[in-house]
């Protein structure tokens, strides 16, 4: 394999490179793409409504199975081969995080939302989130339905709530899978 790479930052060109080894060129930057233009829209304003229905999980994470499958050397890798070696979670993984973070923010006051929005069995805010009564089922893909299991089911002995950065880096260890499809 004879490839070389010269790399051109304004108007001025750096020498050639010859490279006997290595990824793909672009595949580096494809993944730095995906992260910065597309996955955002995926994501937008999904703490306020989030698809519970397979069909439109599916359909949501097609998006990032196409584009990693369009990345130059990995076409022939299985899908959670391209998310491994790209450092890449699944979306439902990341909207179930996401969710996680911002009922801590709301149960912490971090986050001002009507004093309803969250039923609790008693007093203290690391109980048990209660359900409330859905009137049908568009209601069910709405934060507090669809994370109270969740919340609920958080171990802990392995989930800090004594701040917010010490959660997050809580909740990254815990193992949510069971809570997705991925």
């Amino acid at each position: 394999m004879n490839r070389k790479q010269v790399t051109r930052v304004g108007e001025s060109l750096s020498g050639t490179v010859y490279l006997k080894s290595g990824i793909v060129q672009g595949s580096c930057l494809w993944p730095l793409l995906f992260l910065l233009y597309v996955r955002p829209i995926l994501e937008y304003a999904s703490n306020i409504w989030s698809p519970t229905q397979i069909g439109l999980i599916d359909k949501l994470e097609s998006v990032q199975r196409r584009f990693t499958k369009r990345i130059p050397g990995f076409e022939t890798l299985s899908y959670s081969e391209r998310s491994s070696l790209l450092d890449l979670e699944n979306l439902e993984l990341r909207r179930l995080r996401a969710d996680l973070i911002t009922t801590y923010k709301v149960i912490f006051g971090l986050l001002e939302v009507s004093s309803n929005f969250f039923v609790f069995r008693d007093n203290s805010v690391t109980s048990k989130v209660m359900l409330g009564h859905c009137d049908n089922n568009s209601q069910k893909q709405f934060l507090p339905h669809r994370i109270a299991n969740v919340w609920n089911s958080l171990p802990a002995a392995d989930t800090e709530f004594t701040n917010l950065i010490s959660f997050r880096a809580s909740i990254q260890n815990i193992n949510l899978h069971t809570f997705t499809r991925f």
